[in-house]
């Protein structure tokens, strides 16, 4: 599946949504980018440490 492909599908799925639906896909989105992020920062600075 290409990365257009991946985008088109999604943009699919989230058309038939309504607006509450689509402000709690933006809310859990933006809480999986902190949590992916918070493990990346954990990663880099115990790398960081070992060094």
């Amino acid at each position: 599946m290409t990365k257009n492909d991946y985008i088109e599908k999604i943009t699919q799925n989230l058309e038939h949504l309504t607006k509450d639906e689509l402000k709690d896909v933006t809310a859990l989105t933006n809480a999986q980018f902190g949590v992916r992020f918070k493990v990346a920062e954990k990663e880099y600075w115990g790398k960081k440490s070992l060094i």
